[in-house]
């Protein structure tokens, strides 16, 4: 959707839903040109004559999106590439801690809520056995957590135990469900610019990876003044045959290569039931995610850290394998370079 309007977005929303029914959604959110997200995580749209912007909060998307029961949401995947978008994120959250508070819709009897309530105080203990109770049964998450060393250390793939995970990080997946969110900064931060970089680079890095990936590494490579400096007339020059993902193609073999080493990165850093539910189950999921990889070694070059839910450990993007990928790539542009360096010199025989 072009500047929609909140009707419209809502209108969208709710089609997709009823049309997807318990399947997953993905929601967008390209926020270049408009206002950034407002202190409380809205999202900003036009009214309907076009004229001011208008906050949206995220209270209405998950609606709009869809929710199973009153605190959890519906399968769904959302990308915001806007500044703050950590504030959108967190957002998202309160608003669902406040459904789960809140518990049954309004419109029941509330005979359950009292019956369980008074189940509750039958069972609970006092003050001081519900201190010694959780002294003697504290969850390992949180010796963890406090001893400022485990929670930082590199994830290593099938070895991680999830008494390792930040308890945080735990109770935020549980709090989304199935539910993943993608976001270019964290929510004090700005999305820079760079005029040799696309505007919208987080989304480049979503939707056209290799591509971005090459972009990146002429760039770099034409900042530190290489013996081997690469111009961007490369990149037209790579052929694609309209095909970019088939093998046949120098894009499509890029692209088949690039999903072998992210799966290795991400196997190897991420737990294994993290890495069997992003990377094996959904095909949406598995790309998005993949790609993601790749825009936290960029965007963490410009200072900024990428977000997402779940969460990704840090040091992503001084990973090994990164050397192998450029490796890769430095080989693939001297290759194109010297094939446009025979085509030069057979023309100018001619």
């Amino acid at each position: 959707l072009l500047d929609p309007t909140v009707s419209h977005l809502q209108r969208n929303l709710t089609s997709l839903r009823r049309t997807a029914q318990g399947n997953r959604v993905l929601m967008h959110y390209n926020g270049h040109g408009v206002p950034r997200p407002s202190e409380n995580g809205e999202i900003w749209c036009f009214n309907k004559n076009y004229t001011k912007y208008i906050p949206v909060s995220l209270y209405e998307i998950q609606n709009w999106m869809g929710m199973k029961d009153n605190a959890t949401p519906m399968p769904g995947m959302y990308i915001l590439d806007c500044s703050n978008a950590g504030r959108v994120i967190d957002s998202f959250g309160k608003f669902l801690r406040k459904r789960q508070k809140r518990g049954k819709p309004s419109d029941s009897t509330g005979f359950d809520r009292k019956v369980s309530l008074r189940h509750r105080s039958r069972h609970q203990p006092n003050a001081g056995e519900g201190a010694n109770n959780s002294a003697k049964n504290s969850d390992p998450l949180r010796h963890h957590s406090s001893s400022g060393e485990k929670t930082n250390e590199r994830y290593t793939g099938g070895n991680t135990q999830p008494s390792l995970r930040p308890r945080v990080e735990v109770e935020e997946e549980a709090l989304f469900g199935d539910t993943y969110f993608l976001g270019a900064c964290a929510s004090d931060q700005s999305l820079c610019t760079n005029p040799t970089l696309p505007a919208d680079l987080f989304s480049s890095c979503l939707l056209t990876p290799v591509k971005t990936a090459l972009r990146w590494f002429i760039v770099r490579s034409q900042e530190a003044r290489d013996l081997y400096c690469y111009s961007e007339e490369i990149l037209e020059a790579i052929p694609s045959d309209n095909r970019p993902h088939h093998r046949s193609t120098l894009y499509g073999e890029l692209n088949w290569v690039f999903t072998s080493i992210m799966d290795a990165i991400a196997f190897d850093v991420l737990p294994t039931d993290m890495f069997t539910r992003l990377y094996r189950q959904d095909a949406l999921v598995a790309s998005l995610f993949r790609n993601f990889l790749l825009a936290i070694r960029i965007l963490r070059c410009l200072d900024l850290d990428p977000v997402s839910v779940p969460r990704m450990p840090a040091g992503i993007e001084h990973h090994r394998l990164w050397k192998a990928w450029d490796l890769i790539i430095d080989e693939t542009l001297q290759k194109v370079q010297n094939s446009l360096h025979e085509r030069r010199k057979v023309s100018l025989v001619r």
